[in-house]
């Protein structure tokens, strides 16, 4: 078949912000230039304390590239957006 890598990157637990970063049009589309990797929002959002229920799933990014490589720093750059922008939220929240 053909060759391909898969990884997922949950999002559940992260600020509302950094969600939106991460999934808004923009972010995607230029994740999906820079590291030819296709990005898909899956699962749903849980606040905190609030368990799935079975068949059920927290918030994620399924993430699908050609190479390993490719992949690999597509994970890395989401997870870079992520922090920077929970970063910029806590520091605005002091």
């Amino acid at each position: 078949g053909s060759s391909h890598w898969t990884d997922e990157v949950e999002i559940n637990d992260h600020p509302r912000e950094a969600r939106w970063k991460v999934t808004q049009k923009e972010t995607t589309s230029r994740l999906q230039d820079e590291f030819q990797t296709a990005v898909t929002l899956k699962g749903q959002h849980f606040d905190a304390g609030r368990t799935p229920a079975e068949g059920e799933r927290r918030l994620f990014l399924h993430l699908e590239a050609l190479t390993e490589r490719s992949l690999q720093n597509c994970v890395r750059e989401i997870r870079r957006l992520l922090n920077e922008e929970t970063l910029r939220v806590g520091a605005r929240g002091m």
